[in-house]
């Protein structure tokens, strides 16, 4: 089994601190795969970092190790977790980041990391558990038995009296709106109001040449436009509750 270990963090590429991540595992693990699964998640945004840890997880490897640094609370009284789950392993801190995909993947055992009270622990807390994991492929010895206390959940919009109450969960760099709409909503669904704008279904990005909404292929619909950027011609950003009509 590759001791792989995908790595997701809101430091973006202008600093130093994803790659003392990286030394810090090789340190421990020289034979360490690290796959930068995205290191410009929106700063102290859970919500961002949990979205692309669900719709990524499931096409790595059985035994993939996934470190996911975006930690508003660091220093705080929050925990840092390491869980074991049916076909991979987590690293993180007790925010909710987490708790949508191993919720669904299904826990087998937390523990809670010693936390070094520190200003940085994806480096001195996270990196060398993760490291340590990818080669034990295992959780034991990392910490005491803990219950995750954040249950952060991705959950469906609402839909009640032709009204879609939904919510950004994520913009991708091109622009496209991810909604918490799940594609099953929709199902048949041919077009939405959003502030009095008529949003018509396209079947593909290349379709999209005004603003449309297409099923995205992480299981929820993304308002999007073909070379635009939707997001700053409808003013929408993560985190923000939206209100579309049937």
């Amino acid at each position: 089994m590759r001791n792989i270990i995908s790595l997701i963090t809101d430091f973006g590429n202008k600093d130093h601190y994803n790659g003392v991540i990286k030394g810090v595992i090789l340190n421990i693990n020289p034979e360490a795969v690290i796959v930068d699964l995205a290191s410009d998640v929106d700063s102290f945004s859970i919500a961002d970092a949990a979205f692309i840890l669900y719709a990524s997880a499931n096409y790595f490897p059985k035994g993939t190790v996934f470190l996911v640094v975006v930690d508003p609370g660091v220093g705080t009284k929050r925990s840092a977790v390491a869980v074991e789950c049916s076909n991979h392993f987590f690293v993180g801190p007790d925010n909710g980041v987490l708790y949508p995909t191993v919720s669904r993947e299904g826990i087998i055992k937390s523990v809670r990391l010693e936390n070094t009270k520190g200003t940085f622990d994806g480096r001195d807390v996270f990196a060398p558990a993760a490291a340590r994991v990818s080669l034990t492929k295992s959780i034991e010895g990392l910490g005491e038995d803990f219950q995750l206390n954040e249950k952060f959940e991705l959950e469906n919009a609402i839909i009640s009296d032709g009204v879609i109450n939904a919510k950004v969960i994520h913009v991708d760099k091109f622009g496209d709106v991810v909604t918490n709409i799940s594609s099953k909503q929709l199902e048949g669904i041919n077009s939405i109001k959003y502030n009095g704008k008529i949003i018509s279904r396209a079947m593909s990005f290349s379709d999209s040449h005004d603003i449309h909404f297409i099923d995205g292929s992480s299981g929820f619909v993304e308002i999007v436009k073909n070379r635009h950027k939707a997001s700053e011609e409808l003013n929408l950003s993560t985190g923000q509750n939206v209100m579309f009509v049937l």
